[in-house]
């Protein structure tokens, strides 16, 4: 959760589900935003993605909340993986 209540967290198994890449998503739950022009109050929002096959694990913040880490777990697990590249 941070400051403003929103929910920040990882998907696995996406891919197979429904043909997207896993990723980081962030669920907005302030309250202010149910009547702004755009309302996004309650509406996720795809944040980063990660390799196909692979997990976005652990979302966390640094305490000033300016930086946010992500894990990615096993990516090309049932092959060679090169990712990163090199």
């Amino acid at each position: 959760l941070d400051r403003s209540g929103g929910v920040w967290f990882g998907t696995d198994g996406n891919f197979g589900t429904n043909g997207h890449s896993d990723a980081v998503y962030y669920l907005d739950l302030d309250p202010a935003h149910r009547s702004t022009l755009v309302a996004t109050y309650g509406k996720a929002f795809r944040v980063a993605g990660v390799p196909s096959d692979a997990e976005a694990t652990g979302p966390a913040f640094t305490s000033d909340m300016r930086t946010l880490f992500i894990a990615v777990q096993h990516p090309g697990e049932d092959r060679d993986s090169v990712w990163p590249p090199r």
